[in-house]
């Protein structure tokens, strides 16, 4: 099942919390992209398959996080998360790790700065991307062809600054894997063909 509504979203995440909570388990800090991270702040209203993690911080204070990729969650988040999905009808793998790579090819500058948080309990806290920031994956995820990333992107409303930011990210980090006129044809479909 899908998370129909930012509260379904949020109650998935709290009862995450008190389960860490009362497991006593480490401290963890996820940080929150695409589709939930925009509906948590109001950003974009629509369903959500899952949420989207770029990485987790155990143990950090916010001012010390170390971005590293992750591929799979701690064994005992797992069997929590198994725990809410059984509880809430939702799907066993609704924190999702599949954005992880972007860690490792380099996220926008100074994206840890704009982070807003929110605490589940003592143990859960969730870390979502600023609007810049979304702006700038949301841009990569577009060049995929889903219609869902597009819409997304069109609702934020990019400036043609933030929306030049993004394309220089994509060309600095993803030399490699996106090609120039792919990228340009996007911004075009978009409506902003005049920053190219």
């Amino acid at each position: 099942m899908q998370f129909q509504s930012k509260e379904h979203i949020h109650r998935a995440l709290s009862l995450l919390g008190q389960l860490l909570d009362a497991a006593r388990g480490n401290p963890i800090s996820l940080l929150v992209c695409g589709g939930a991270s925009l509906i948590l702040l109001g950003q974009v209203t629509r369903t959500t398959e899952d949420i989207d993690v770029l990485t987790y911080f155990e143990n950090e204070p916010v001012d010390q996080f170390h971005l590293k990729r992750h591929t799979d969650f701690p064994q005992e988040i797992k069997r929590l998360m198994g725990r809410v999905a059984a509880d809430m009808d939702i799907n066993e793998k609704w924190l999702n790790l599949g954005p992880s790579s972007l860690v490792q090819i380099g996220l926008p500058d100074g994206l840890l700065t704009r982070i807003h948080s929110k605490r589940y309990g003592k143990s859960l806290t969730a870390l979502y991307l600023d609007r810049l920031d979304q702006i700038h994956l949301k841009l990569y995820a577009s060049l995929s062809g889903d219609e869902r990333h597009i819409q997304d992107l069109i609702i934020l409303k990019p400036t043609d600054k933030e929306l030049l930011q993004a394309k220089k990210w994509i060309e600095t980090v993803m030399l490699d894997a996106v090609l120039p006129s792919d990228l340009e044809d996007m911004i075009r479909k978009m409506g902003y063909g005049h920053i190219i």
